[in-house]
């Protein structure tokens, strides 16, 4: 059997059911018709039904909290590498705008001293008139003038320069390091899902044989953890939806069905104000409940809580592809991180979790590692 997941080093968890000694039916049958013996199984039983609920509830909160982390930092990173490219498209326009006054200045100047300056075709018509030297030397002194301003202008596009390089280098520094604080918080939030994954199916197996044993105990009182229950309940519905049909063509499936766009990708000033890095969802009909699909082949490389986007479900393509569903409902996510999904499969349903006003979808798609209008992907895939 494959070793457990071992757990972050951070925010250590109180529970481990891989550590404990489960109540097995063969426990029953050594203890045979002794009274004594069989009682203290049923109670043994009863606190491990008990503890599987408490083990799972602290996973799933250790979850919550590692996504949270995960999703202010992520944040932080996005906005300070916005920041940079900010940055360099400014130095881009200084740099240009200093080369092309330098270059104009340069060419009047050769010209107008080898004597081969001509007049711009513009100011032929004015000047066909006659001969008129003053009127000429009115537009050389004016042309100087022009000169000395695109002089004047390159200068200051350097000093600009001057200021901006330095300050773009420190914010590029300073964007790296938010960027190694974003992956290793994501590690530790992938390590806390990994985590659950294995409570979770330890406490499945776990479960069945101890209600086992409660059976032949005579006992009819146990019941299985609540929250083993909810975890388990969209995986096993849209796994089961999934073997029936898989929706798109095989290829490339649309992430759900009957949609309309509420939020489009780009800066926002409501519901709060900042860069939208995804583009929002509804269905035509009822949206909260709605199937979430898969829309590429892919695997899971995150499914759990991540802060003000709720529950998220994350899923990289061979090709280095990574797409991603937000504020999925509570006990709404049907797939575990490492699975691996093909496109038009069922992985989740829509919800409202996280820093959202109602049922929607956010989807995020990501290109070489940097976010791109999700329209531009669906219809470039033509699905929109």
């Amino acid at each position: 059997p494959s070793a457990s997941p071992t757990a972050p080093a951070t925010d250590a968890p109180q529970y481990d059911l891989d550590s404990v000694d489960f109540v097995t039916p063969e426990d029953v049958d050594a203890a045979g018709s002794d009274p004594a013996q069989r009682s203290q199984l049923t109670g043994r039983a009863l606190e491990q039904l008990e503890l599987i609920d408490k083990a799972l509830r602290e996973s799933r909160e250790r979850v919550n909290k590692a996504g949270e982390r995960y999703a202010t930092a992520r944040d932080k990173a996005d906005d300070a590498r916005a920041e940079v490219k900010r940055l360099e498209r400014r130095i881009e326009n200084e740099r240009n705008s200093a080369e092309v006054s330098d270059q104009v200045v340069g060419l009047m100047v050769r010209e107008m001293r080898q004597g081969t300056y001509s007049v711009p075709p513009e100011l032929n018509v004015v000047l066909e008139g006659g001969d008129d030297m003053l009127y000429r030397y009115g537009v050389v002194s004016s042309l100087t003038r022009d000169q000395v301003l695109n002089s004047k202008r390159a200068t200051r596009a350097a000093d600009r320069l001057e200021q901006l390089l330095p300050e773009a280098d420190r914010k590029r520094k300073e964007a790296e390091q938010l960027e190694t604080e974003a992956a290793a918080a994501k590690r530790e939030a992938v390590a806390a899902q990994e985590w659950l994954t294995n409570q979770l199916k330890k406490a499945e197996s776990s479960s069945d044989a101890l209600l086992e044993v409660l059976t032949k105990l005579g006992y009819e009182g146990g019941t299985v953890s609540s929250e083993l229950l909810g975890l388990l309940k969209t995986r096993n519905d849209l796994r089961a939806l999934s073997d029936t049909e898989l929706k798109g063509n095989g290829k490339v499936a649309q992430p759900l069905e009957n949609w309309r766009v509420t939020d489009g990708y780009g800066y926002r000033t409501e519901p709060k104000v900042g860069m939208h890095r995804g583009t929002d969802f509804v269905v035509n009909g009822n949206t909260c409940g709605a199937p979430l699909y898969a829309m590429v082949d892919g695997t899971v490389t995150y499914a759990g809580a991540l802060g003000t986007f709720g529950n998220h479900v994350e899923i990289t393509t061979a090709s280095g592809l990574v797409y991603s569903y937000s504020h999925i409902q509570d006990n709404g996510i049907g797939v575990d991180l490492g699975d691996k999904v093909r496109a038009g499969q069922p992985v989740a349903l829509t919800g409202t979790t996280g820093f959202s006003t109602g049922c929607h979808l956010h989807l995020e798609v990501l290109v070489d590692g940097q976010h791109i209008d999700p329209m531009i992907w669906l219809r470039a895939n033509g699905l929109a």
